[in-house]
Order: structure tokens, then sequence, then C-alpha cells
């Protein structure tokens, strides 16, 4: 029995809403440099505070292919990562195409050094994909958990071959811009709470179940 069926309620008696987030602004500047990463490379981020169990074999795997289709493209991994040099010792290409910047409380600042975001297949990560969509990098997820939901189906992926064919039309400055805008115009759904609040309310006003 499910929870409805437990609580005595129809499904047309609940209210779907989005979760919002709060937004803090970057407090350093960070710069490629600092981690070795080059001007003309395409970083993704992949963040984390499990990085260790969700890195499995499969992902690691189309990764590392990834990563040998596009020798400009860089991994950055954020978060507890104890695997590193393990992982990276069997995956060749990914030994020489990324790095380990470990746990960043400033993620805001470090996504300016990056140009998208990668999610691991994972049920949270919410906050992280949010932010990263407030400073104007596209998230690439499977169509499950948080983050998956955090985006909107517009960032839902297949299969990496989503991912190869978005970084080669990164080279065109039109197709960045408006990945850039898509991003930034979904943040104004997720970080306006006082918005959100006021459909709900709307909502319970209009609907025969709340009273």
């Amino acid at each position: 029995m499910n929870t409805l069926e437990e609580l005595d309620r129809s499904r047309e008696s609940v209210i779907e809403s989005v979760f919002t987030y709060k937004y803090t602004p970057p407090q350093t500047k960070m710069h490629r440099e600092d981690w070795g990463l080059d001007e003309e490379n395409f970083v993704l981020a992949i963040v984390g505070n499990r990085l260790d169990t969700e890195l499995d074999v499969s992902f690691l795997t189309e990764l590392d292919d990834l990563l040998k289709c596009n020798d400009h493209t860089r991994i950055m991994f954020i978060g507890e990562l104890e695997n590193y040099k393990k992982i990276t010792t069997h995956y060749v290409t990914l030994e020489k195409q990324s790095v380990h910047v470990g746990v960043q409380r400033d993620l805001a600042a470090v996504y300016e050094v990056c140009d998208a975001y990668l999610n691991t297949v994972r049920s949270g990560g919410g906050t992280s994909a949010a932010i990263a969509l407030r400073q104007g990098l596209p998230v690439f997820t499977y169509a499950f958990g948080d983050v998956a939901h955090t985006v909107g189906g517009y960032y839902h992926i297949n299969s990496f071959d989503d991912v190869k064919t978005f970084i080669k039309n990164w080279e065109n400055p039109v197709f960045r811009e408006r990945e850039r805008s898509v991003a930034i115009n979904r943040v104004d759904e997720i970080f306006d709470s006082e918005k959100v609040m006021r459909e709900i309310i709307e909502t319970m006003t209009k609907s025969p179940h709340f009273y």
C-alpha cells in the first residue's frame, strides 16, 4: 500500500511544487591555472560527498571513453575521493585529463573555472547542481534523482553520446551563450521561494481538497 492509500488521500489532493534553494555568491576568485587547467580546456565538474561509492565501473568506463574522444576535455572532481589515485591507475586517460580538488566550500567560485556539470548516478546532489546552474553551467544528468528534478528535463541525457555532442557544439559561441541563458532561466524557477509559495497558496485556495 502506498502512502496516499495509507493516508486515505487521492492523487488530486497532492500539490507538487519546485524545491527552491538559497544562493551564496562566490567569495573568492579562482583561476584555472591554480589546478593546471588551460583556458582552451572544456572543464566538466563532477561533485559529491560520496564519490568513492558513486563512481562505479560503468560510469568510469564511459567517462574514460568520453575523454579519449575529446583530448581538450578535463574532469574536475570536487569532494572527497580517497580512491582517486587508485581509480586513475586503472583509467589511463582519466589520469591524464582529470584533477581532484577535494572538498570546496566556495562552490560558486570553483564553478567559475568550469564549463559544465556532469552528475553521477545517484539520488542526491540537488544543491550543487542548482549552484552550477546559477553560475551559468549546463548540467548533464540521467533522468533520476534530485539533480534530474532540480535542473528539469532539458538537461536529461540518454547516454554519454549526448555529452559528446554537446562538447562538440560548445565550440560555437552562439551555442555557448544560448546554453548559458537556458541555465540562468532555470535558475529563476528554483531560487525564487516567494514565487513558489504564492503558487502553492493559490493552488490551495482553488482546490476542493483544501478547506
